[in-house]
């Protein structure tokens, strides 16, 4: 993985390796994983699980992408936001994944803020065990411009998209993961520096080895 700018390359997704899978196996299999190992994550196995829950398969004229979740009029209203404690090469932190760029950045957020991150969620033992922390931020303004109040509704079944698709990736690649619902929204959008009405956190999940 190389640093441009500030922007971390995460691993190409054409040169991801290939998986034979066992697709009914892989549907009865899949389960939420709470407890996980110190082992890190690779990098690879980051862009995999980003690539196969955000990653986008073609831009568009208009600037809308298709990208392997589905999301209507091809909005993609959300972000994925990473806190990440436990992946080879990869320094600690907080990230924002750049679909487009397949990329990784730093966010520059107060002192502290990974710590109020973690703190949010009622399941420390879980969150604080994990290697990756997978947060989905929804851009609620421009929704709107879209769809107006029906995007209340649209960004959460997003949600439910991205969230399946890192469940079956991590279960392929013989990882953990879990999603949460229980967290303290005002906390965690004061430690991302979000106002909590046109940018808020809409789901989480936890990923590590078992």
């Amino acid at each position: 993985m190389c640093e441009m700018s500030g922007v971390l390359r995460l691993p190409e997704p054409d040169f991801l390796p290939d998986k034979e899978i066992n697709f009914l196996e892989l549907i009865e299999l899949r389960a939420s994983r709470r407890q996980y190992t110190a082992e890190a994550l690779t990098v690879q196995e980051l862009s995999y699980l980003l690539w196969c829950t955000q990653g986008v398969k073609m831009v568009c004229e208009d600037g809308r992408t298709l990208r392997n979740v589905p999301s209507a009029a091809a909005l993609h209203p959300l972000q994925t936001l990473l806190c990440l404690r436990n992946v080879e090469d990869v320094p600690a932190g907080v990230y924002r994944f750049l679909p487009v760029e397949h990329a990784l950045k730093r966010l520059t957020l107060s002192e502290g803020a990974s710590e109020g991150v973690l703190a949010a969620f009622e399941q420390q033992e879980m969150v604080r065990q994990s290697a990756v922390l997978f947060l989905w931020e929804a851009d609620i303004l421009r929704g709107i411009r879209t769809y107006g109040r029906k995007v209340y509704a649209y960004v959460y079944i997003d949600a439910g998209h991205i969230g399946q698709n890192l469940y079956l990736t991590a279960q392929a690649l013989g990882i953990g993961a879990c999603a949460l619902g229980c967290f303290d929204e005002s906390a965690l959008h004061r430690a991302l520096m979000l106002d909590g009405e046109e940018r808020k956190i809409v789901h989480a999940a936890c990923v590590g080895r078992t």
